[in-house]
């Protein structure tokens, strides 16, 4: 037996066992990556990971501007040059870009309104951003649920009219 005959016959019997096996298993080939006949498959999704992936990269860039703006908010409300009011007029007006955003609000914070949940949400901010923060007043988280309150009491604040 010549050498290329030995050969011939070691490869003859490595594809009767690869034909074997995978007429006893047939996802074997899928589960190792060697269907290749699978191509064009594989191709349509990379297509849509790749669709998906500019996806989320547009949502994380939405969102990431929507921290900013609150982040820049509560900063000035911390600072005193915004009322309370006015930062959950800006909160809603944001909120409402992302419905989603608006039922975590109503299931996470209390309130008879969507603007008293809306509140309780930028205080909440105000209280995260001013624990990482040694500056900032004391007593401001106190000086916003009483204008909260005074809100809510007085009645004067309607999202409604918010556009």
């Amino acid at each position: 037996m010549t050498v290329v005959t030995r050969w011939s016959l070691v490869v003859l019997i490595g594809a009767c066992l690869c034909s074997g096996v995978t007429l006893a298993c047939p996802t074997w080939p899928e589960s190792i990556g060697v269907d290749f006949w699978n191509y064009s498959h594989y191709n349509r999704q990379v297509d849509e990971f790749q669709r998906q992936d500019e996806v989320m990269g547009q949502t994380q860039t939405l969102v990431q501007n929507r921290i900013a703006k609150k982040e820049a908010i509560i900063l000035d409300l911390i600072e005193s040059r915004i009322q309370l009011e006015d930062a959950i007029q800006a909160f809603w007006k944001m909120n409402n870009t992302a419905p989603n955003l608006m039922s975590v609000v109503r299931h996470c914070y209390p309130g008879d309104s969507d603007w008293e949940k809306l509140g309780h949400n930028v205080i909440d901010h105000v209280s995260a951003r001013m624990k990482h923060t040694s500056y900032f007043p004391n007593g401001r988280i106190q000086e916003l649920e009483a204008e909260l309150e005074l809100l809510k009491c007085q009645n004067q604040l309607s999202l409604s009219n918010v556009e």
